[in-house]
This record gives C-alpha cells, structure tokens and sequence, in this order.
C-alpha cells in the first residue's frame, strides 16, 4: 500500500522503482528470483498434469519442447481426453500446440475454441491468448473490443504485462479518450513492475500520449526502465546520452546503452556499435563482432549494412565466402544505396560471386562516380581508361581522373598520378611534378610510390639528389611479392655503382621463384576454369 501511495504522487514513481532495482540486485546475487514482473512466469511454467507419463515429459530434461509431449499417440489421447474433462491447463497447452502446429495439425480454430473455454472457465493464461486470438485474428475473426474484454480481465486477475497489451490497443484506436485510457493502463502496469509498461509511461510524456509532454518526466521513466532491462528504454538513453538531450552528452554511457539494448536484440542499436567495433572507436576493436552485426542488420535489410556485410565478405580468406559478396553488393545496390556499385564494379573486374566482366566493372564504376563521387570513385574510373578495363584506353581521361582523385585526397591516386607525369600519361612530361606525387604516395606507405621513389633517388631525377645506397635498400625493404622491384634490384645490383654479385644472384632467385609461382596459379586457374 505504501508503495502504491507513493506511485500517486507522481514523478515519485521512479524514485521508488530505482530503490526496488537495488533489492532485486540483491536477491538475485542471493540466488534469488531476480524477475520483477513474476505473474509473467505463469504462463512459461510448465502444466503439471495427473498422469503421471506426461508430468515426465516435462521433467525430462532432454524432451524440454512441447512438441515432446505429442511425441506418440498416446499423449496425445491422454491430454485431449484431460482437455475435454475441463482441465483448463490442459486445454490451454493443447491450444498452443494446435495454434503453432509443433506436436500436432495446426489447427487455428480449434485453439480459439480452447482458448475461450479455459478463459470462460477463469484460467487467467488462457483470457491473455484469447485476447491475442481476437487482437490478431487468430482463429476468429479481428475484434478489437473483445481484445480488450479479455486482456483487462487477465489483467484483473494478477497478470501485470495484460495492461501493456490492453493500453496498446486503446492507443491503436486513436482518438483523446481512448489515449488517456492508454496512459492509465500502462501506470496500472507500471505499478505492478512491468519494464515495457514504465518505458510506455515514459514514451506517452515524450509524444504526449494521453498527457501533457514532459521530457524531464520522460527521461525518467526511461531511465527506470533501462535499468530493469527494457531494452527500447536502454536505445533511448544510448540517444540521450549521445545527443546530450534531457541529460549532459556522455559518449561512454552512449556507447554503454547501446550495448546494453544491443544484447537484448535490439537492431538499430547493433547498427550503431558495427563501425564502432569495426574501428575500435569506444570499444575494443573487434572485426568478428562488427561483421556479426553488420550482418544481422543485412539480413534485416539495411543497406548499408548489407554493403558493409558484402566488404567483408569480399576481403575473406575463404573462396566459400567471397561468393556473397556479390549477393550483397547486388542486394544493397537494388536498395537504391549506390556505395555499393563500386562493390559491384569489383565483383565484375575480379569474377567474385558472379561471372567476369569488364565492361560491366566500368559500367558500375562509372555509376559510383556520377552518383556518389569523391577520390576512390575517380581513381577507378582512372585506372580503368589507363588500362583499357571494360573502355577503350583513353590517357587524357585517366590523367584528368587521378589528377580529381589527388585533388580529393585519395592516396592510391598518387602513385599512378606521378606515372602520368613522368611518362607524359595525357600530360606533358614533368619529374618534379612526378616526384612531389611519388613522395606523397610514399609517405602514405604505397608500395608503388615508394617503388617509383626508390628509382627517381637511384637515378636523380626531379630534382631529388642521387643516392643510389639509399635507393636499393628502400626497394629491398618493399620488394617482397613486388616483381618490378625485383627487377629494379638485379639490375642495380648488376651495375657498378652498387655492383654486388651475390645480392644481385639472390634477387635473380627471388624473381624465378615468383614468376614460377605466379605461372603455376595462372595455370591452375586456366583448368579450374
């Protein structure tokens, strides 16, 4: 009664709810039940039966479903015999497996009519599901009214979460009567500790629902909520605290929200944490945690996420994954999220999950450019008219591109920007113009700006004064699976400004063995093909 007396004043309600969360801490450190809203437990307890067979089933461990307990026909006779008898728990069990079909026929009408003979007969479960049966059509036909007949009498009779769907549904009605009746269901739940019920309160002071707007009121509520698990309540103040509304900005208890709603399944905060974990940005990195994520919000149909999915899927080790990235790219794309045609262009370039072709590489690059823009897309379309892929070869073009991507600061189109100037690529020849490029690609750890470095400071060239001791060293530090460099070293070490016989026949040897492997790979993909 006490605490009753104190739900009335008001605001007066969390204050009491966040001193209850505290015992029920305690309880449950003690081993105790830790559920506030336990006449929700009714339902998900099992029937103890008089046969003494069936009241096995349920003890058995390993027969925990209860399609188990249909497992012969004599359970079945035996639980149906019980059910017309009048035993209400029975009937009940014996709708739930007729309207789910696990056990026996799915049989929707069937259930309707042992929901309503139980909830006639006063079985509190059974008023619930009828309420369900008539709010969702389930072997009846829709009636909103009767809903809502059959979820206050539940609730009336102890069931705490029946406010929740009774408020719900006079909130689904509309209208100023039928939402004030909506808010005062859901304080009589909120009373009774239902978490979806204080998070409701604190939703109808945030709209307005049935009561003045009140954010302070709101924040509240949704405080209380969170902290009995709600996991709605939980995003809400992952927001709050990130955008510093109704409570000072807080990235660390954001980013503690939002795990916290995120591990009661809660997809937008999962979208949320995927790039924080992909970049260790407030939590520890975690590449498998992000890629869980990403593909769950996938599977649900974000695009993004169906785009960040495919990524990984296309930087896989395994050949029985990067087939998917392709479906990805192609299901993000079709979702109008264009990020993904550079995805795609991949795909056709490099004949992952889809058969290799140029021409539609090009054509998808040239979609990401004109659509999305930026470095990355420029240089695409650079390399594709330097090297003719899916278009003709067309210099003045890829000049024109690596020189828009440098500008944006894409740091794969130094190298082969500074390329164009030194070979006169669709420009006049320019090696201090090359060299600024191969300094910066270098700087960025490019290995073909720190090749084409290596040579310029060889030779002199750009103005770079010549060291050619500095230059074979650089190139031996990059050389590894980097054939030119290779090259480069056997020749350098042949001349005689570093002539050095053994160096020069152990980078001959290097270079054989890649060109061996290489040809043998070639090889086998010829056969495979």
């Amino acid at each position: 009664m006490q605490i009753l007396k104190c739900f009335r004043t008001g605001t007066a309600l969390c204050a009491v709810l966040c001193a209850s969360i505290c015992a029920f801490a305690a309880d449950g450190a003690n081993g105790k039940d830790k559920d506030p809203a336990a006449p929700a437990q009714q339902e998900k307890s099992p029937i103890f039966l008089k046969d003494r067979d069936i009241i096995e089933e349920f003890k058995n461990p390993k027969k925990k479903k209860r399609e188990k307990l249909f497992s012969s026909d004599k359970n079945l006779r035996l639980i149906s015999q019980l059910a017309a008898r009048g035993d209400v728990s029975a009937m009940q069990e014996l709708a739930k497996a007729c309207e789910s079909g696990k056990g026996t026929p799915r049989d929707t009408k069937r259930a309707f009519a042992l929901y309503k003979s139980a909830a006639e007969s006063g079985y509190i479960n059974a008023m619930h599901s009828l309420g369900r049966c008539y709010e969702n059509g389930i072997g009846t036909e829709k009636d909103l009214d009767k809903a809502l007949q059959w979820y206050s009498k539940a609730a009336d009779k102890g069931m705490s979460f029946a406010y929740r769907n009774a408020a719900e549904l006079y909130e689904k009605k509309g209208g100023e009567e039928n939402l004030k009746k909506a808010f005062g269901l859901f304080k009589m739940g909120a009373e009774n500790y239902v978490p979806s019920c204080i998070y409701a309160l604190g939703r109808c002071y945030e709209n307005g629902i049935g009561v003045q707007k009140d954010q302070a009121k709101a924040a509240e509520y949704m405080k209380t909520a969170a902290a009995l698990g709600n996991p709605k309540a939980c995003l809400y103040m992952a927001k709050a605290y990130e955008e510093g509304r109704t409570v000072q900005k807080d990235e660390a208890k954001a980013i503690n929200y939002y795990t916290k709603a995120a591990l009661k399944g809660e997809l937008e905060a999962k979208i949320f944490l995927a790039p924080k974990f992909e970049n260790g940005d407030g939590v520890a990195k975690s590449l498998p945690a992000a890629f869980a994520y990403y593909l769950e919000g996938a599977q649900a149909g974000d695009p993004f996420c169906q785009k960040k999915a495919a990524d990984f899927y296309a930087n896989s080790s395994k050949d029985t994954e990067t087939y998917r990235a392709y479906f990805w790219y192609k299901k993000s794309f079709d979702a109008g999220f264009n990020e993904a045609a550079h995805g795609l262009g991949s795909c056709y370039e490099r004949g992952i999950g889809i058969q290799r072709n140029l021409e539609y590489a090009f054509k998808y690059y040239t979609i990401y450019a004109n659509t999305v823009g930026g470095g990355l897309a420029y240089y695409e379309l650079g390399r594709c008219f330097e090297k003719g892929i899916g278009t003709a070869r067309l210099p003045n073009e890829a000049y024109k591109n690596y020189l828009k991507a440098a500008n944006l600061k894409c740091q794969k189109a130094y190298a082969p920007l500074g390329e164009c100037f030194d070979k006169g690529i669709g420009t006049a020849t320019d090696e201090v113009e090359a060299a600024k490029y191969f300094k910066m690609a270098s700087d960025a750890g490019d290995d073909r700006g720190v090749y084409n470095l290596a040579i310029y400071l060889y030779y002199g060239k750009g103005r770079i004064p010549s060291n050619p001791a500095l230059a074979v060293e650089t190139l031996e530090k990059h050389a590894e699976n980097n054939r030119d460099a290779m090259m480069r070293l056997v020749e350098f070490y042949s001349d005689g400004i570093v002539a050095n016989r053994r160096k020069a026949e152990y980078w001959k040897e290097k270079l054989d063995r890649y060109d061996e492997l290489m040809r043998k790979s070639i090889d086998a993909d010829g056969a495979g093909k």
